[in-house]
């Protein structure tokens, strides 16, 4: 897909109204992202407003911490490394410690990286991934490089899978995309089975009535990222009370603090001896 493809298919939307919806909404973000794609240049997505606050991550103190950890691996320079290169692709700004890198492209390999040593597993090994909520597609390549050679699943807003389709296109992939565009999010959007869901703050910006339908599939593994609270609600208090107390039963969960303050990782896996939360 080229910039003019990506315009057309957004022209090609329903549309939303004139007026803008409430701010700090997705019915915002959506708005805003249609008026990025009709006016700004393609090329340098990455630096728009709605694309920096809501699905890239800048260079901070504690994505500095990740990269450092990336790096103490033993296989930074064989694995890591070329797994998080940046290709130009949306103009992203460098990492001024890791200038053939982007701070986002970092963040999505420290999460698979905590998804490794948490399971044990290796996503090259899987055959199918779900992601909920998938940003502009950064995960999903990173895990190609990795070696996943499966499908990999994007549920997201209509405006965001057109985005993951013109980021990836402009890769040369390892794995087959499927986007599955839903408006709104609703758990029979979700294909199942799969090897592994992945939820970085979707899930967790999610209506409380409607999570526990996103985790009672036919899934092996699950990787969700979530701040403590979103709005009214005690994320923290619901990934203990929903994940370890019978949402998704027949997995042992992890739950543990990510580098960030006030964020955390929450894994389960139905492969581990015994269920294990470490909190």
């Amino acid at each position: 897909m080229n910039e003019q493809e990506l315009k057309d298919a957004f022209a090609a939307l329903p549309p939303m109204g004139d007026q803008p919806p409430p701010r700090y909404t997705w019915e915002r973000h959506r708005w805003e992202m249609r008026r990025h794609v009709q006016r700004d240049d393609v090329g340098c997505f990455l630096g728009w407003s709605t694309v920096t606050a809501t699905m890239f991550a800048g260079e901070t103190p504690f994505i500095r911490s990740e990269l450092e950890a990336l790096r103490a691996q033993p296989d930074w320079e064989s694995r890591w490394l070329p797994a998080i290169q940046d290709s130009g692709v949306g103009q992203a700004p460098r990492m001024s410690s890791e200038p053939s890198t982007n701070a986002n492209m970092v963040h999505q390999a420290f999460h698979l990286m905590m998804w490794n040593k948490a399971t044990l597993r290796e996503v090259r090994d899987l055959e199918t991934v779900t992601e909920f909520g998938g940003g502009y597609g950064a995960m999903c390549l990173v895990a190609s490089r990795l070696g996943f050679k499966g499908t990999w699943r994007m549920v997201d807003f209509p405006e965001m899978c057109l985005l993951q389709s013109y980021y990836l296109s402009r890769h040369d992939l390892g794995c087959a995309v499927e986007f599955l565009p839903s408006e709104p999010w609703v758990a029979e959007d979700l294909p199942t089975p799969a090897d592994l869901y992945v939820a970085c703050y979707s899930l967790s910006e999610t209506p409380l009535v409607e999570r526990a339908a996103y985790l009672d599939g036919q899934v092996g593994s699950y990787l969700l990222a979530l701040q403590e609270q979103w709005d009214d609600v005690d994320n923290l208090w619901w990934v203990r009370q929903a994940l370890v107390g019978g949402v998704a039963r027949g997995l042992n969960w992890r739950i543990f603090p990510m580098v960030r303050p006030g964020h955390w990782y929450a894994m389960g896996g139905m492969w581990w001896p015994s269920p294990t939360v470490t909190t």
